[in-house]
């Protein structure tokens, strides 16, 4: 799913319900959301030159997905349990 080029970017709370918080770093400027089969769920991008993002998740049905987050400094993907 790509190679890590920030590793400065955290994601709560794991295991995830209703939503997720990122924080990174640096500024985050968008967040992929991939299935276990590699499809694209949805993408955000965000404008407001934050390194605080909150992301919806409650229209997603409970499983493993993950998320790809892009910032200024690079990326980093990681697995998501959503329950």
């Amino acid at each position: 799913l790509g190679e890590t080029t920030d590793s400065g970017i955290n994601i709560y709370p794991v295991p995830a319900k209703d939503f997720i918080n990122l924080k990174a770093n640096s500024v985050i400027q968008s967040a992929d959301l991939i299935d276990v089969y590699g499809r694209l769920i949805f993408q955000t991008k965000f404008t407001d030159n934050s390194k605080e993002q909150g992301v919806e998740l409650r229209s997603l049905n409970a499983g493993i997905y993950f998320i790809k987050i892009k910032t200024e400094a690079g990326e980093m993907t990681q697995k998501l349990i959503l329950e």
